[in-house]
């Protein structure tokens, strides 16, 4: 995955959503894991043998994490990291927040449209980044309330396979937004 996103030439819109799908299959359960580990730990509080093998599988699951966030994009490597990180959390937390506003800022920029699958999962990793690292839930539910708004009814001059994309990362805000709805 890597070694594609480092080619020189200039990547499509659909190398780069499958080299972001790749990544996002890749880190999810990943992260997931790290969140059971966590719970692990509260659950075995006061049994030192359990709690010393949670840290070294939470020290080598880091050092995974680490491994293949080094190229990602640098406003969800550091959403990634400010949730696994301890001391230096608010560095990776401010890290985070200032690439996503410079992305949206280019996104704006270079004028991409509202129904864009790549603008629409950059929107949808910010909201996330809000909601789960800044306990930002208004401001989450609002980035993505905006997004798939701002693109309804605009997937109508798409080629098929560009409504595709565009349609299933609007479902997957819905489902987000779904999500937050029930927690």
């Amino acid at each position: 995955m890597n070694d594609v996103a480092k080619h020189e030439r200039e990547l499509t819109t659909e190398e780069r959503i499958l080299i972001g799908d790749g990544h996002k299959n890749v880190i999810t359960p990943l992260i997931d894991s790290w969140k059971i580990l966590l719970k692990k730990m509260e659950e075995f509080r006061g049994n030192m043998e359990k709690i010393s093998q949670i840290k070294e599988y939470k020290k080598d699951l880091k050092k995974m994490i680490h491994t293949i966030c080094t190229d990602a994009l640098k406003g969800d490597w550091n959403r990634y990291f400010a949730e696994i990180t301890i001391h230096g959390r608010k560095t990776f937390m401010d890290e985070a927040e200032s690439a996503y506003k410079m992305v949206a800022t280019r996104i704006d920029e270079v004028k991409l449209p509202s129904f864009d699958p790549l603008r629409l999962r950059l929107q949808l990793s910010h909201a996330i980044f809000n909601y789960d690292i800044l306990n930002e839930h208004s401001v989450a539910h609002d980035i993505a309330v905006k997004a798939r708004d701002d693109s309804n009814g605009e997937l109508g001059g798409l080629s098929r396979e560009a409504h595709s994309e565009s349609y299933n990362m609007l479902e997957a805000i819905q489902n987000q937004l779904i999500k937050w709805d029930f927690q």
